[in-house]
């Protein structure tokens, strides 16, 4: 993570708690258990809102 936001100078990356609603609904999304924090998840989808 630190690496990315080192590097991210357009601030196009964001950060999102797996643990939180809008977390929720990206597991969600990409087909993953709700409960499954314990993975990293990138979404293409850059200009969504969760």
């Amino acid at each position: 993570m630190k690496f990315v936001r080192t590097h991210d100078h357009n601030r196009s990356i964001r950060f999102e708690a797996l643990q939180s609603k809008a977390g929720n609904k990206l597991l969600m999304q990409s087909g993953r258990a709700p409960d499954d924090i314990y993975t990293n998840c990138l979404s293409p989808c850059l200009s969504r809102k969760f």
